[in-house]
């Protein structure tokens, strides 16, 4: 019984381990285009 216990939660740290990563690549995304909007709109200036 207690190793399903620890299984489940190694699961669960895992997936929260992915959705951080996914976070993390979203946000990085995200913050580029930013960037790169500022960036043009200042080269338009």
């Amino acid at each position: 019984m207690k190793k399903k216990i620890f299984k489940t939660s190694e699961q669960i740290s895992t997936s929260f381990t992915d959705v951080a990563t996914l976070l993390a690549e979203n946000i990085w995304t995200v913050g580029l285009k930013i960037s790169r909007s500022i960036a043009s709109e200042v080269l338009i200036q």
